[in-house]
C-alpha cells in the first residue's frame, strides 16, 4: 500500500472566508467614517473663502480708518456733522475714498477689497465701477457665492454681510452665513 504525502501548504494558500468577510465589514466602516469628510471638502471650501473676505474686510476697514485718522494723509469732513470722510488714500492730492463715520462705505467695497471672480458682490445702493448687482438700501453689501445662479446670494445662504457704520463711535458689522453653503 502506497502513501502519498498531502502537504498542508496546498491547502492554507489564500484566504478563508471568515477573513474575507472580516475585511470587507472593516472597509464598510472606513468607508462610512471618512466619506462624509471627503464629500464636505466644497463646503469647507466656500466657508473658508467667506471667513477670508471677512478678514480682508476687516482689515481693509482698520487700514482706511487709520488712515483717514493721520495727519500726514489728507482728510476732510465732506458733511456738517462729520458722517462722511473723504480721504486721499494715495496721496496724489485728490480725494479718491468717501468713509461713513471713518469707515468703508458699503458701496466701496469692491474697491478696497479684492475677492474671487466665483463670487457674487450684491450692493445696497450702487456698487463701485460697475461691479456687481444694485439693490435697494443703503447700508449692507453682500459678498457670497450664487449656487442657484439667480443674481441673488442671500436666499443661498452663503455669504459674508457687511453692514456699514451706523453712528459716530460704531464699528461696522461683519456676519457670515453659511448654513447653505
Amino acid at each position: 500500500m502506497k502513501y502519498y504525502a498531502v502537504s498542508y501548504r496546498s491547502f492554507s494558500s489564500g484566504f478563508t472566508l471568515i477573513e474575507l468577510v472580516v475585511v470587507i465589514i472593516i472597509l464598510g466602516v472606513i468607508t462610512v467614517v471618512a466619506a462624509p469628510k471627503f464629500i464636505n471638502f466644497a463646503t469647507d471650501a466656500r466657508i473658508e473663502t467667506l471667513r477670508q473676505v471677512s478678514v480682508s474686510t476687516e482689515v481693509a476697514n482698520d487700514f482706511v480708518n487709520f488712515k483717514s485718522r493721520m495727519p500726514s494723509f489728507s482728510s476732510t469732513d465732506a458733511s456738517s456733522d462729520g458722517r462722511i470722510t473723504d480721504v486721499d488714500i494715495n496721496g496724489d492730492g485728490s480725494f479718491d475714498l468717501r468713509l461713513i463715520w471713518r469707515y468703508l462705505d458699503n458701496e466701496d467695497l469692491a474697491e478696497r477689497v479684492d475677492f474671487s471672480e466665483q463670487l457674487l458682490l450684491m450692493c445696497e445702493g450702487r456698487c463701485k465701477n460697475g461691479a456687481g448687482v444694485n439693490l435697494p438700501g443703503a447700508q449692507n453689501s453682500y459678498i457670497g457665492f450664487d449656487l442657484d445662479a439667480d443674481n441673488d446670494v442671500r436666499n443661498d445662504n452663503c455669504y459674508f454681510q457687511y453692514t456699514q457704520a451706523q453712528s459716530e463711535g460704531a464699528l461696522p458689522s461683519y456676519a457670515l452665513i453659511t448654513t447653505g453653503c
